[in-house]
């Protein structure tokens, strides 16, 4: 995600539980309210403007487990709440609806609990309009039928989507990346029947 310098945050969950951390308290009531177990407890990287970096966290609705970062800092909290929210908001035919959902879900407990900062949102918007691109490029997702909820909270009418879309697509091209960054060694392409710019500027708006 980030080649910055990174920073190394080691705590476990343990320790931050003995000390009766609030964030940590929080994460745990949650996990418990849901259900939820933890697949791995991460270490906490970061770079020096303040981004994970390094790992991936995730959620499995298969086996309704997540594995987050120990919440050493607002941002890993955020993260946790994120991964959290999407056991607690669960699956849905298109990966933006899962990925708005998830943050939505853990902006308002942010915002709940005192721990709301807006560069957390306005990073989520981008992530979920990375996201919805995927959708569209790979995953049939017709542009003119975006929910406009999601419109309105990321910012973007059917047109910018559209002409983002090709933006992006055509970069994924070129560096063969997804939207976490990942190297994508299975070409997403062949999922899809049709040229997708095709598909892109064929789409009704």
């Amino acid at each position: 995600m980030h080649s910055m310098k990174k920073k190394y945050i080691k705590q476990s969950p343990r320790s931050l539980e003995s000390k009766k951390d609030p964030r940590m308290m929080l994460v745990r009531k949650y996990l418990n309210r849901y259900g939820i177990r933890v697949g791995q407890w991460y270490p906490h990287y970061m770079t020096e403007d303040g981004k994970v970096a390094g790992i991936t966290y995730q959620a499995c609705y298969e086996t309704h487990r997540v594995f987050i970062p120990v919440p050493v800092d607002d941002y890993a909290f955020y993260v946790c709440l994120h991964e959290i929210g999407h056991l607690a908001t669960g699956e849905a035919r298109y990966s933006y609806i899962q990925e708005y959902r998830a943050e939505q879900w853990a902006l308002k407990k942010l915002k709940q609990y005192g721990y709301y900062k807006k560069n957390f949102e306005r990073e989520a918007r981008q992530y979920v309009l990375n996201v919805m691109y995927e959708d569209i490029c790979f995953r049939g997702l017709n542009i003119a039928t975006v929910k406009p909820k999601i419109q309105a909270w990321i910012q973007r009418d059917v047109h910018s989507i559209k002409r983002g879309a090709i933006r992006w697509l055509n970069k994924w091209r070129n560096n063969k990346e997804d939207h976490l960054g990942r190297k994508n060694e299975n070409t997403l392409l062949t999922v899809y029947p049709k040229d997708a710019i095709e598909v892109i500027l064929a789409a009704k708006s």
